[in-house]
């Protein structure tokens, strides 16, 4: 909150603080989507572990309240409205200079405008780290014309041009040999900037991860996503209702899909 301020320069937990012409906030989980920003509470799902129920974890529970309150009572994450906004360069709000803290991914480092930033590690909740995680990965398709060939060409990637992917995707590499070069070539772009970070979390990356998978896919992040939108653009909800809701929509989603026989 204290990283927070309207035009006048009043912070949130100040008399007179203004919302509606707000002007720098203390944090916003950019670019990522509902089960992205929850999972920084912890890791989860919607969907139970027999693979058909629709369920919301206790922690993203949690999460959504924090998020909400965030935007809505403390004022220190922009709502939907400011994230689209030019003010807030249109969703790289980090970018944009007006938004202190965001938990992102390694390959913003292409994205990272202007901005002066340094890296921390993601803060625990009730003594648990998660550091929601992105795999850049290439696969052959079993239907490739030239398979003895594209793996081929695939290893010299891996092998003599990782450097360069690296750069290209703004990525880090998986492979523990590679880390120490791929350390050093940052740390000479961006000097000070502490990179061991990168490392030392991967160890608390989410699983299962927030990337996975759903029954009927497409629909499900169409259902959640309307939420996000709801969350996002209109304060004074009853959040725990409209977060069954949510539940029971997901299900509705769920339920569409024929079992396997």
């Amino acid at each position: 909150m204290r990283l927070s301020q309207d035009s006048t320069g009043k912070t949130p937990d100040e008399a007179g603080f203004n919302p509606d012409k707000q002007v720098q906030w203390g944090y916003d989980a950019m670019w990522t989507d509902l089960r992205g920003e929850w999972t920084f509470f912890g890791p989860g799902s919607f969907v139970a572990a027999d693979g058909v129920t629709a369920q919301l974890p206790d922690v993203w529970k949690t999460a959504a309240h924090w998020y909400y309150d965030g935007m809505w009572t403390s004022h220190f994450i922009p709502t939907l409205n400011y994230v689209n906004s030019d003010l807030l360069a249109q969703g790289n709000t980090f970018g944009s200079g007006n938004v202190a803290m965001t938990p992102i991914h390694t390959w913003y480092i292409n994205n990272s405008q202007k901005v002066v930033w340094d890296i921390g590690a993601i803060p625990s909740y009730n003594g648990n780290t998660t550091a929601k995680m992105h795999a850049d990965t290439f696969g052959i398709l079993k239907t490739a014309k030239n398979p003895d060939a594209s793996f081929q060409v695939l290893s010299i990637f891996m092998q003599k041009y990782t450097a360069d992917l690296c750069d290209a995707y703004g990525a880090f590499p998986a492979a523990i040999s590679l880390q120490a070069d791929r350390i050093k070539t940052l740390q000479a772009a961006w000097p000070g900037v502490d990179f061991q970070v990168f490392i030392d979390d991967i160890k608390y990356a989410d699983h299962p991860n927030h990337e996975s998978a759903m029954p009927n896919f497409d629909k499900a992040s169409s259902a959640y996503g309307d939420f996000y939108q709801l969350y996002k653009t209109k304060s004074g909800l009853d959040l725990d209702a409209e977060l069954a809701k949510l539940v029971t929509n997901l299900q509705t989603v769920f339920d569409q899909v024929k079992p396997i026989q």
